[in-house]
């Protein structure tokens, strides 16, 4: 499941714990446009205590992250295929991505899962790391308003600040400054 979980994290830049806890009744791939609903987030094992207090183990959440409503993403054609072919593997009921044992899959078992598969050269990428790519990709072609709205934040400095990478290499400006210079400045 693999390929398909990071083609649609980088077509999407959905959460990945959020992209975890994905049901088929939140998928649309025969409407136009094809559509994701986001409504809860998987919780991993160790991080949230039962009332007996020990760890709960791997479970779905029926919220999103801090609350947020259910969000829709509107499914380029990367998703769609990986999802099509996710229907012919698991058919069109309950979880979209679930573990060996048919149970929800761990965002750490996700981690551990891309870490294997890719070359040394590419440790550094994360499931995260496609959700920033994302938001750089849309902020260039669209704008930092489309990029927040894709990324579902409630601000847009969170995008800027957080997911959006910074221009290092300065525009062409040569014509403007060698106007300055000679002192030919347009008014």
């Amino acid at each position: 499941m693999l390929p398909a979980i990071i083609d649609v994290l980088a077509a999407t830049g959905c959460r990945p714990n959020e992209l975890l806890a994905v049901r088929w009744h939140g998928v649309d791939l025969l409407s136009d446009p094809p559509t994701l609903t986001l409504t809860g987030t998987v919780v991993d094992h160790g991080q949230v205590e039962g009332q007996d207090g020990n760890a709960l183990p791997v479970h779905r959440q029926d919220e999103r992250k801090g609350g947020a409503p259910s969000h829709t993403l509107i499914l380029p054609a990367g998703a769609v295929a990986a999802l099509t072919e996710m229907v012919g593997q698991s058919g069109k009921d309950g979880q979209v991505f679930s573990n060996r044992d048919g149970g929800w899959m761990s965002l750490a078992n996700l981690r551990r899962a891309l870490r294997a598969a890719l070359p040394e050269e590419l440790s550094w990428v994360t499931p995260y790391s496609f959700r920033r790519t994302v938001a750089t990709v849309v902020t260039g072609e669209l704008g930092l308003s489309e990029a927040q709205h894709q990324l579902s934040h409630a601000r847009h400095l969170t995008t800027e600040q957080h997911y959006v990478e910074r221009r290092t290499h300065g525009p062409d400006v040569r014509a403007v400054l060698d106007r300055y210079a000679s002192g030919k400045v347009r008014e």
